[in-house]
């Protein structure tokens, strides 16, 4: 069984953490969202961060949870992560020429890897995948891709 957790990213003070506490809430419609959020900055471990209005909740953090998987390093990989993708021959440890990078998305009924041109599914397992940044810190690094 899979660790679940979950990481968050506020678009307006530009703070990224990992989320300690989550609940949600029905709005007006019955459709549940985030009504508090608390979230331990990645840069700073004394800074906490507490979220109870839903309506900033929806406008300023994006919540992203981790995939269960780690990377060639050890790393946790989350959607919004930018991985570099290294297929690999089934049973065979050579790494081939063909290396690209893509978003990891939770699309419908599980995670992929999406660029502008393709997306595969995360769980393939003749892939490699190395974090390489994420689409809020570092999107640059899909530029010309």
């Amino acid at each position: 069984m899979r660790e679940i957790k979950f990481r968050a990213w506020d678009s307006n003070i530009k703070l990224f953490g990992a989320v300690i506490e989550l609940s949600y809430s029905p709005n007006l419609n019955e459709e549940y969202v985030p009504s508090y959020v608390r979230v331990h900055d990645y840069k700073d471990v004394t800074n906490v961060v507490h979220y109870s209005d839903p309506v900033s909740i929806q406008e300023n953090l994006l919540i992203e949870q981790f995939t269960g998987l780690h990377d060639v390093n050890g790393r946790d990989i989350y959607e919004g992560d930018i991985v570099e993708t290294i297929p690999m021959a089934p049973g065979d440890d050579k790494i081939t020429d063909l290396v690209n990078i893509g978003i990891v998305k939770f699309i419908e009924d599980g995670y992929w890897i999406e660029n502008f041109n393709w997306a595969i599914g995360i769980f393939k397992e003749t892939i490699r995948l190395k974090v390489i940044g994420n689409v809020h810190e570092n999107p640059e690094l899909l530029e010309g891709k």
